[in-house]
């Protein structure tokens, strides 16, 4: 149903596995960063979310890159661009449509970020928190960008 040129170009419009890196002008510790790496992609591939229209459980790896691939596939795509693709872009629209099950990834997104953050934070020394951002593509065919930063803040002296 969906010519070869089409999916050639899903491919390109893939959304990236996470990309972990220090944010500009913050000074983290690069074992903080190669622990991040290592333990959350762990994390993210263990921790599942349920896609409520399906009722399907599915890896919150999985979501942030299968499903918002799928996503942008619907965002991009137009309903002229082969025979058919409006039904094609109709069927993505379901994932493309629900916004509970995008929410409640982004929250739980939220929640491990911010308890990885505490478990590396040394109050005595350094704050240490992580965001994660979606860059949208910049065009057809590109890829959604899947950034998580590292933060961190040198604590005044204090003494526990």
């Amino acid at each position: 149903m969906i010519p070869h040129k089409i999916l050639s170009g899903a491919d390109l419009c893939r959304s990236t596995p996470f990309n972990f890196k220090i944010a500009d002008n913050n000074i983290v510790p690069n074992i903080i960063l190669k622990n991040a790496k290592v333990a959350l992609a762990e994390i993210f591939k263990k921790e599942k979310i349920i896609i409520e229209p399906f009722h399907l459980e599915i890896a919150l790896a999985d979501y942030y890159t299968v499903v918002l691939t799928i996503i942008t596939m619907h965002a991009v795509l137009g309903e002229d661009d082969f025979d058919q693709a409006d039904k094609v872009k109709n069927a993505l629209g379901i994932f493309a449509a629900d916004e509970e099950t995008y929410n409640a990834a982004n929250r739980r997104m939220v929640d491990i970020l911010h308890c990885y953050g505490i478990y590396e934070c040394d109050l005595t020394k350094k704050l240490i928190w992580f965001k994660h951002d979606i860059m949208p593509p910049t065009g057809y065919p590109d890829t959604l960008k899947n950034t998580i930063e590292i933060y961190s803040e040198i604590t005044p002296n204090i003494s526990l």
